[in-house]
């Protein structure tokens, strides 16, 4: 398999990431379902990249991410750009406590990643 076929790869790790996510949400365990949630976003991307414009970048980056997406002419859903924008926005330092709106984040982010491919 090509690097540029990697992309089923870096879906597959998208979505167990997220699965765990829900799983330390469930478990209230919020500083780490939110660090896993973002890092479901930076790979759905990576996968996006990769499959549509054959593109790796070395990035941790969900902002950067998004903007070669975006650059790139790839059309993305609503949801995801509030997913992104959030989770810019969002530190998952020790203490960090997920309320309400945090919590429906987890939620946007299993309903963008399917359709992100």
């Amino acid at each position: 398999m090509t690097s540029h076929q990697r992309w089923v790869d870096w879906l597959d790790e998208a979505e167990d990431d997220l699965a765990t996510a829900t799983d330390l949400l469930r478990l209230g365990r919020f500083s780490k379902a939110c660090y896993f949630a973002q890092q479901a976003a930076e790979k759905a991307l990576k996968a996006l990249l990769i499959k549509k414009l054959n593109r790796y970048v070395h990035t941790h980056s969900v902002r950067e991410l998004l903007e070669m997406v975006r650059e790139g002419g790839i059309s993305v859903g609503e949801d995801l750009l509030r997913l992104v924008i959030y989770l810019i926005g969002i530190t998952c330092q020790p203490g960090t406590r997920m309320h309400g709106p945090r919590v429906h984040r987890i939620g946007i982010t299993r309903r963008v990643m399917p359709g992100s491919y």
